[in-house]
């Protein structure tokens, strides 16, 4: 009898009846409810995935854990219909428990090995018969974790590998890794490799999963993905600075990186010293000598360096021509220096005199030297150069410029070399109030123009490389004269020449009898009575004060229309041809001037200067020539 026979109530193998074939389930499961209970799901993980089996098909194999769940399967579906009975066995004996109900089939683990189940399914005249093998492991235990694994920090784009058997224990191990925010950092996982990428910056904990058929265990992997580290743009150029001075330097034009603060350091604080404010980075230099400054550029993910080189020099030297100045050397180089010598080139601009510590500089010439100084100190002798300018004296004011009166429109004329001394000089000017009196100045030539009346000042400044020197003079501008003839009148809108909110005016004439006036709100009207001058003086009044304008009134005494004299023969021209003919000859009358007209200037043009009358054939044709004759009280005309 063979081992393991299923169903040996009594010695005899198990036999299935061909009614009880009939009536057992075909759609039995392999897992019926209850079948893992106490038992880990991974002992069916291997498992082939169910279908609906046909006579065809073999019986499928099997794997089992010694000390874990059974296997159950329905073999009806594997055999014909005309099958009525089964006889099943398992070879070698010990490896597997067999066990029947109804067409169901229920193997057990006992011991590690392999064993061949054979399924018999007998029939009228003969049987059919299915074989599979049962494969029976040991027990494995489930995964566990080892220590801990470190965080990791990487900055954008870098890929870090992890070897997860480092940090689990466990046999048969396969390994999984999830990263729950992809945005931050992704994973990926090559046998024990689990190689992490960095992808923003951010935080994230990635999940590491060791699983065998025991198990599995977790363990928690943070990552922080920090900026990349600042990385340097170009370089920063070096530097040479007289004593004293600053240089400003912006470190973003040097480094590129997010998130960057910005530190910097010198190499010697006594020849440079150095502030970062932001990206701002101040050179200020101290003293002559040489030093390194170093800009360092900072992020969460690091640092980056530029350093560049300083050179402070002693500051450069502006003397005028003739003057001397002594510069005390302890001041710049500390009482460390033991002697000092001085030389100069090209020789003839300035001269020198050492005396200790103590170096005398003397403008003889105009023009630019460089002073060459040997310093010795306890450390050795080192050199220092400056530059001197020797410059013509700054310009000196000559007298002074009158003050000017004019009429409205009309212009004034200096020449400023009048009014200063001195060497290479250019001249500017400008006036105080542009809306009274505007200047212009082309070369040494001033102009004054009086734009409206009132006062300005004008200050005329003389500039040379040595300095300036300037010269003020006033310009106060009238209303334009008035010319009447005896009887004769003129009305005068007063807003026109004062600004603001006048609330009234006050008008007065000197001297009296000569012109007659009347005022109606701001016009002025004006009637000449004998001839003579008189001078109108205007007070204006608003809240603020008060202002005055003066102007002057001629009245010229009235005389006789003029009247024509005979007749003006008619002219006949050859085309280009001109005709002169004397306009007095045909007028009588005083302070006469005479104008005329061409009738058709196609034909013939006429001009007038004084009493000659020129007239121009243009072309044939017929034209008619009108002069007219006019003085202060009327006029007369003649064709």
């Amino acid at each position: 009898m063979i081992g393991g026979l299923c169903g040996l109530m009594s010695g005899a193998p198990a036999v299935l009846a061909a009614d009880e074939a009939a009536s057992a389930p075909r759609d039995s499961r392999l897992h019926p409810p209850g079948l893992h209970d106490k038992h880990p799901l991974r002992a069916f993980e291997d498992l082939p995935a169910q279908r609906t089996p046909t006579p065809e098909d073999d019986l499928p194999d099997v794997s089992l854990t010694l000390g874990g769940a059974s296997h159950s399967v329905d073999v009806a579906g594997y055999f014909s219909d005309s099958v009525h009975g089964y006889e099943i066995a398992a070879a070698p004996n010990g490896i597997v428990r067999i066990s029947r109900s109804g067409t169901v089939i229920t193997i057990e683990p006992l011991a590690v090995g392999s064993a061949t189940v054979t399924v018999r399914g007998r029939k009228v005249g003969g049987s059919e018969r299915k074989r599979f093998v049962v494969t029976v492991a040991a027990m494995v235990s489930a995964p566990t974790a080892s220590g801990s694994i470190a965080a990791l920090t990487l900055t954008e784009g870098a890929t870090r590998v992890v070897t997860a058997s480092d940090y689990f224990e466990g046999e048969g191990i396969t390994y999984t890794a999830t990263s729950p925010d992809t945005g931050v950092a992704t994973v990926d996982v090559s046998g024990s490799e689990v190689a992490v990428t960095a992808v923003a910056v951010g935080s994230t904990t990635i999940t590491v999963t060791a699983t065998n058929s025991g198990g599995s265990a977790e363990q928690g992997l943070a990552v922080t993905v920090l900026p990349p580290a600042p990385a340097t743009v170009g370089s920063i150029e070096a530097l040479t600075l007289a004593e004293g001075e600053t240089h400003v330097e912006d470190a973003s034009d040097h480094f590129s990186g997010d998130g960057i603060t910005y530190t910097a350091e010198s190499s010697d604080a006594a020849v440079a010293t150095v502030t970062a404010e932001g990206a701002t980075v101040t050179v200020r230099a101290a003293h002559p000598g040489e030093a390194t400054v170093t800009v360092t550029a900072t992020n969460a993910g690091g640092s980056a360096e530029q350093p560049f080189a300083v050179t402070v020099e002693l500051p450069a030297v502006t003397l005028t021509r003739g003057d001397a100045r002594t510069v005390e050397l302890s001041d710049h180089f500390g009482e460390g220096a033991t002697a000092y010598e001085a030389s100069v080139a090209p020789a003839g601009i300035v001269g020198l005199a050492l005396s200790g510590s103590q170096l005398t500089l003397t403008a003889l010439a105009d023009g630019k030297a460089t002073v060459t100084l040997e310093v010795t100190t306890a450390d050795g002798a080192a050199e220092q150069r400056f530059g001197v300018t020797v410059l013509p004296p700054a310009p000196v004011t000559v007298g002074s410029i009158e003050a000017v009166t004019l009429a409205e429109g009309e212009t004034h004329v200096e020449d400023a070399s009048d009014y200063f001394s001195g060497e290479e000089i250019t001249y500017t000017a400008g006036s105080s109030s542009a809306t009274v009196a505007t200047v212009a100045v082309e070369g040494t030539t001033v102009s004054v123009t009086a734009v409206a009346a009132g006062d300005a000042t004008v200050t005329v400044t003389a500039t040379n490389a040595a300095g300036s020197a300037g010269q003020s003079f006033a310009v106060t501008v009238e209303l334009p004269p008035i010319t009447l003839i005896e009887g004769g009148t003129r009305t005068i809108e007063l807003a026109d020449y004062f600004g603001g909110d006048v609330t009234g005016y006050e008008v007065t004439v000197l001297p009296s009898g000569i012109v007659h006036v009347s005022r109606s709100g701001s016009q002025l009207a004006l009637a000449g009575f004998a001839a003579g001058e008189a001078t109108l003086t205007v007070t204006a009044t608003h809240a603020s004060g008060s202002a005055t304008q003066a102007f002057a009134v001629t009245v010229s005494a009235a005389l006789s229309a003029p009247s024509p004299v005979g007749s003006i023969e008619a002219v006949t021209i050859l085309e280009g041809g001109t005709h002169t003919g004397d306009a007095s000859a045909y007028f009588e009358g005083e302070g006469v001037t005479y104008t005329a007209e061409s009738s058709d200037s196609g034909v013939a043009t006429v001009e007038v200067e004084g009493a000659t009358v020129t007239v121009t054939a243009v072309a044939a044709g017929e034209a008619t020539v009108t002069m007219q004759e006019d003085e202060r009280y009327g006029g007369a005309a003649a064709s």
